[in-house]
């Protein structure tokens, strides 16, 4: 195997082309990053799903509220998601089959429920370790380097951490 081949099959990373404003995040994670809007996040992350995608709300009593969308839902989804920014909102990792409870105890959000699941997360809540934002993005640059870190293919600011996402 030739070392242009070799080399081809080692990268994990694809950088993106700088934009946003992302200089905080790009010199502390030492990798180029663009910012993206929710409706890309969706459409990169979706696609044209099948099933519903659900969108979670936690109250500020601790009680959930779940609202299911089906792909030709998406400008509802994207108003409501815009009224509920800020809030305790969560987009689920999965889509859905069933989106109505046949039984007050069914449980939608479940495995058997599942018709794709089209993320891995990992919550950073590195706060809790006396991490600064800084740090944190510092380390998942290093780690991506060394290649200890598949580089995710997105980083979401939760607002007190990051999750990392890999399609």
């Amino acid at each position: 195997m030739g070392l242009a081949k070799q080399q081809e099959q080692k990268i994990l990373y694809i950088a993106p082309l700088s934009l946003g404003d992302v200089e905080f995040q790009e010199r502390n994670l030492g990798l180029p990053v663009r910012a993206i809007n929710q409706e890309e996040f969706i459409e990169r992350v979706f696609g044209h799903f099948k099933g519903h995608l659900c969108v979670f709300l936690k109250r500020a009593d601790g009680s959930p509220s779940n609202t299911f969308y089906k792909y030709n839902e998406r400008e509802r989804m994207y108003k409501y998601l815009q009224t509920t920014f800020g809030i305790n909102t969560y987009v689920s990792y999965s889509t859905f089959y069933q989106k109505i409870k046949k039984h007050k105890s069914d449980i939608l959000r479940t495995q058997s429920n599942i018709v794709h699941t089209y993320m891995l997360v990992q919550d950073l809540d590195y706060y809790k370790f006396g991490m600064t934002d800084a740090e944190c993005l510092q380390k998942i640059g290093e780690m991506v380097a060394n290649g200890e870190l598949i580089c995710p293919t997105f980083i979401v600011s939760t607002g007190q951490g990051y999750q990392l996402i890999w399609l």
